[in-house]
């Protein structure tokens, strides 16, 4: 994964945001989720991406424009503390 400067870059090879360009730009919809530490959910996130690289999942990002609204759940928790992905 390329190293830019401003925040947390979106692990999709195809995708170039990254926090720091998204605040740069307005784009203030877009979030950047950690990947899952349950191995078997990371190994599936890690496949999606497409990257031929060598990168450290536990170590990345992907951004909201990846996932579907009904991807997220919704909670006290999360309106406190952002969204947080579902479980599936």
């Amino acid at each position: 994964m390329s190293s830019r400067s401003g925040g947390s870059n979106c692990a999709i090879a195809t995708c170039d945001l990254y926090s720091g360009k998204t605040k740069k730009i307005g784009m203030t919809d877009i979030s950047f989720h950690r990947f899952p530490k349950d191995p078997d959910v990371q190994k599936i996130w890690t496949l999606k991406c497409k990257r031929g690289d060598s990168w450290n999942p536990s170590k990345s990002y992907i951004c909201s424009k990846h996932f579907k609204s009904e991807d997220f759940v919704r909670d006290l928790k999360s309106e406190l503390m952002g969204n947080k992905l579902s479980e599936d």
